[in-house]
């Protein structure tokens, strides 16, 4: 009988797991994967290439491995969306901004992803691991450095 309850247990904590709401500078472990992101800050567009929604919202991370596997963590795991809901695209024409990388057991990443976004005082970031069985997603709130 108790094995049975067990795991409804975990589903539980789980679920209440998936209703927080991360700030910049706060940790959560997904599947292994520790990740970090440090901040949000508005940077210039490329002098090629416009943003099309007017801004480009620069967000930096660490993701550190603490799983006996490599782990896989890509930019495109991260959606950013504003307070209404409305999902803004990467922006691919920064320098340096980090794509995806399979991280070893114990090793650690850092970088920086770049969204094309409208302006706004707070937006809303989901990470989905793309590479799971399961559904989990972890909701981030970030607020643009002023």
């Amino acid at each position: 009988m108790s094995k049975n309850d067990s795991p409804k247990q975990e589903e539980k904590k789980d679920s209440k797991a998936d209703n927080k709401v991360y700030k910049i500078g706060e940790t959560v472990e997904v599947n292994g994967l520790q990740i970090t992101f440090n901040s949000a800050k508005f940077i210039e567009p490329n002098e090629y290439v416009k943003a099309e929604k007017g801004k480009v919202l620069e967000i930096t991370f660490n993701a550190k491995n603490n799983g006996k596997k490599e782990a896989y963590f890509g930019a495109e795991e991260l959606k950013i969306a504003d307070a209404n809901g409305n999902q803004f695209k990467q922006y691919f024409a920064g320098d340096n901004i980090f794509m995806n990388e399979n991280i070893a057991p114990g090793n650690q990443i850092q970088g920086k992803v770049l969204f094309d976004v409208a302006e706004a005082d707070k937006y809303i970031g989901t990470y989905k691991p793309n590479f799971t069985f399961d559904e989990k997603s972890v909701k981030f709130e970030f607020t643009t450095a002023q």
